[in-house]
């Protein structure tokens, strides 16, 4: 059954890999309860972004292993990014990665 996961221990957690770059790129570990189609829902604001670039999903195996490269689908309202997570097992840690524009960028003819 799909389920909004929080973060924290027993969810998710992030972590911003990219400090002072005009494109942020964010880490996201769940834990491994995650099943296909939960959500998770992030404040690209909070990890210093505001424009949803582009996302790269990972399913692994409880040892870390990568099994399948996920699918996941997004939505973003404002600067909440929602993952929707996609592969095709439950109870399986997932990992992303996210990219977006940093706050604030130079990019000025592209915001």
């Amino acid at each position: 059954m799909a389920a909004a996961i929080t973060e924290g221990a027993a969810g998710w957690k992030a972590k911003r890999t990219s400090p002072g770059a005009d494109i942020v790129q964010i880490l996201i570990y769940t834990a491994n309860t995650v099943d296909d189609t939960d959500t998770i829902a992030i404040d690209l604001a909070s990890y210093g972004a505001h424009t949803f670039l582009a996302i790269l999903g990972n399913e692994h195996t409880t040892d870390g292993s990568v099994v399948v490269t996920a699918a996941p689908t997004t939505a973003v309202s404002s600067t909440t990014l929602t993952i929707t997570v996609g592969g095709s097992n439950d109870d399986n840690p997932r990992s992303f990665v996210v990219w977006a524009k940093a706050t604030p960028t130079t990019w000025g003819e592209l915001d």
